[in-house]
């Protein structure tokens, strides 16, 4: 019989004081690279981090708090830096490998809670950016919807 290696339940609330906003598998890697605890399962990314869903799931990691989806966990006294995105239109995205790991970085260096407002931050920044072109864009746009209502079928 395998022996069991303990310990992520005292370890876990401090690292999700220190970098609040990652996943459960995040931290459960971060625990594992730092030897902070183990696991002698054979996939010991899964069993820590399905050990973390479920203590705050269930009440038993007092001053964790778990929101958003992917679930991402946060000390119960965290607050966000930026304000919260209105996300009333879900996408689903393919990104390329660098704009990905450049989001990443955003999220890792703590100027954004998760990728979500990481990204529309850049995507905001693009628009003004490009405000001009977009504008002209818009134009043409509703030039075309005004042809297209214009004739007769």
């Amino acid at each position: 019989m395998q022996k069991r290696i303990t310990g992520s339940k005292k370890v876990f609330p401090d690292l999700i004081r220190a970098k609040p906003g990652r996943t459960a598998r995040e931290y459960a890697n971060m625990a594992l690279d730092q030897g902070l605890c183990g696991s002698a399962s054979k996939d010991p990314v899964f069993s820590l981090a399905t050990t973390l869903m479920k203590e705050v799931r269930e009440g038993r990691m007092p001053g964790v708090r778990a929101s958003g989806r992917p679930m991402r966990f946060y000390p119960d006294s965290h607050t966000s830096k930026v304000s919260p995105p209105n996300f009333d239109k879900p996408t689903t995205i393919l990104l390329p490998t660098d704009i990905s790991e450049t989001i990443n970085i955003l999220v890792e260096v703590g100027k954004f809670e998760n990728r979500s407002e990481a990204l529309i931050w850049l995507a905001r920044e693009g628009i003004k950016a490009k405000s001009l072109e977009l504008a002209q864009v818009k134009k043409v746009v509703e030039q075309i919807k005004q042809l297209k209502q214009s004739v007769p079928v």
